[in-house]
């Protein structure tokens, strides 16, 4: 498989886990959520909306540290307050 083809699955995955993690988020299905995005993140590791999602599904879960975590670790440092960065 040529590398173009392989970038194309690999953003096709990326784009599909990532749609299946939002429709978890909306329908309260937390857990699962959690499984696909963290799935999706070792595909893309930098991408920021996933990360958010990840971060919003932990506050769900009661997982704050966590959550936190992610939130202190993405955007710029001028951007760097939690709550604005979980508005999804």
């Amino acid at each position: 498989m040529s590398t173009g083809v392989k970038q194309s699955v690999n953003q096709q995955n990326i784009d599909y886990l990532s749609l299946l993690g939002y429709q978890y988020l909306s329908h309260g299905r937390f857990g699962a959520a959690v499984a696909v995005i963290e799935g999706a993140l070792v595909l893309e590791p930098d991408d920021g909306n996933l990360k958010r999602s990840l971060a919003y599904a932990y506050l769900n879960l009661g997982r704050c540290q966590e959550c936190l975590e992610i939130l202190e670790r993405i955007g710029e440092p001028e951007d760097r307050e939690p709550v604005a960065l979980l508005e999804l």
